[in-house]
């Protein structure tokens, strides 16, 4: 019988250990991945303010896409809504190639 894998221990010890909240999400991508960056809007001061900004591998952005997609599916069933994002704006990341003279 194949023994079952288990899953790595995370280490959360170069974070915070808190937990930040975002109403806006940016999302970039380039050929060599896709950067994400997380943004809380302040309506009060008329700002936005980035607060993380996380690069993903193709692969990675992936499984993020396919279990996000299925984790909101459940979430609208059980809750009985329809989710419907707002305005979506889409760019191009320059890779360092692009960006070298």
């Amino acid at each position: 019988m194949e023994e079952k894998k288990k899953d790595p221990k995370v280490d959360y010890s170069l974070t915070k250990n808190e937990i930040k909240f975002s109403d806006r999400i940016r999302l970039r991508s380039g050929k060599n991945g896709f950067l994400l960056t997380f943004t809380q809007s302040h309506p009060d001061r008329d700002e936005i303010i980035c607060v993380s900004e996380i690069y993903l591998s193709p692969e990675v952005a992936g499984s993020l896409a396919s279990i996000l997609m299925a984790h909101v599916a459940n979430y609208e069933k059980r809750f009985n809504i329809k989710i419907t994002p707002p305005g979506i704006q889409v760019e191009k990341v320059k890779d360092k190639k692009e960006t070298e003279h």
